[in-house]
């Protein structure tokens, strides 16, 4: 091949090189921003009461409170189930009020010391919280039932002196909001026993002689104080008992 004819060829080659070299690697692209979040949902659910004691048709008021950045999108993602004997035996999902939920739940006709509450929150990427209640007992319609109180009412402590705890009961003529504390002689409030909505009727309550955290307490007096609800508004009763040292 003639010598001219060899440069031309290549010089045609370079040419046709040159756009793909001069604009390799040169572009403009968008992508999706990657969401990250590692913490699990905030999950409040209100106390039941120590010792609670429910009849077959008796309601209980659950209710709880969840917040998350990125909360889910579907009810699976909201769910509390009450669990007797280990089973679980009535659910509900609570989308898409996830912020707050209040739920007023019937005993069934079983008689059992073990039942509690499950609320399970997650959210979008799959984090995770589950707050479990307290035990309680529900018992057969055919046991005994007390009568619906008149009035609001505070027992006062048993035994009194105690050592190392002693119970007492509160009556509600109507469902409502109850907050029942232990205070010692300095007026600060040690204790909570008793925080969130309560059906009418009586239940009782023990104190094991410890502050919130857990840590004994020590000997002198201690007062109860119940704010509740009545027929002609709100009201505050207030007992004493002594804890020996």
């Amino acid at each position: 091949m003639p010598r001219w004819s060899c440069l031309t060829f290549f010089n045609l080659v370079l040419f046709l090189a040159l756009p793909l070299a001069s604009f390799a690697g040169v572009g403009m692209a968008t992508s999706e921003s990657i969401l990250v979040d590692t913490l699990d949902p905030t999950l409040n659910v209100d106390e039941i009461a120590d010792n609670i004691l429910l009849h077959a048709g008796d309601q209980l008021i659950f209710h709880w409170t969840s917040s998350d950045a990125n909360p889910g999108t579907v009810p699976e993602d909201f769910t509390a189930v009450v669990w007797i004997d280990q089973q679980p035996y009535d659910q509900i999902t609570y989308y898409p009020d996830i912020n707050e939920y209040t739920w007023t739940w019937t005993a069934p006709e079983v008689q059992t010391a073990d039942c509690h509450l499950a609320v399970t929150a997650r959210d979008i990427l799959g984090n995770t919280t589950v707050v479990n209640s307290r035990d309680f007992t529900v018992l057969l319609s055919a046991t005994p039932v007390h009568e619906i109180p008149a009035v609001v009412d505070l027992q006062g402590p048993y035994p009194n002196p105690f050592n190392p705890s002693c119970e007492m009961a509160f009556s509600l003529p109507v469902a409502g909001h109850v907050d029942l504390g232990v205070y010692d002689t300095r007026g600060r409030r040690i204790r909570n026993l008793v925080q969130g909505p309560m059906a009418a009727g009586t239940t009782r309550i023990r104190w094991d002689g410890t502050d919130q955290q857990g840590r004994p307490q020590s000997g002198g007096l201690y007062f109860f104080v119940l704010r509740a609800t009545g027929p002609d508004g709100p009201i505050q009763l207030v007992r004493k008992a002594s804890l020996i040292p």
